[in-house]
């Protein structure tokens, strides 16, 4: 059973500009197929959930006030994912560090303090 993403492909490929994946793979033919962008999605959003302190690999956080964050981090986790990838195909060096996880620490922090307000994480209790 795999995980609903936060950030779907017809909304990533839409803040790259495009209607679909259709009208993105037309102008990008090479990478990434849709079978690893949706590989892409899963991880990152398996991810976050890691941080937040979801346990079950198929439970996201689906309240309203966090649709927005999560789905933008997810999209910005899946560009720094494929940037990777295509600096490695290319063997060129990427312009900036990026972490393993691909988040950053201001990232981390907000997902934890979400894990924190929706119970997924206890913080201060002993025993």
């Amino acid at each position: 059973m795999s995980i609903t993403p936060y950030c779907s492909i017809t909304e990533w490929c839409v803040k790259q500009g495009y209607d679909d994946f259709t009208a993105y793979s037309a102008e990008h033919t090479d990478y990434p197929t849709e079978d690893a962008l949706t590989e892409m999605l899963e991880e990152a959003t398996q991810m976050m959930n890691d941080e937040i302190g979801i346990k079950s690999e198929t439970t996201n956080i689906t309240d309203a006030a966090y649709t927005k964050v999560l789905r933008n981090l997810c999209y910005r986790m899946v560009n720094l994912m494929i940037d990777e990838e295509q600096g490695r195909a290319h063997e060129q060096r990427r312009s900036q560090y990026t972490p393993r996880d691909y988040m950053f620490e201001r990232d981390r922090r907000r997902l934890q303090k979400i894990g924190v307000v929706k119970g997924y994480r206890v913080v201060g209790q002993i025993g």
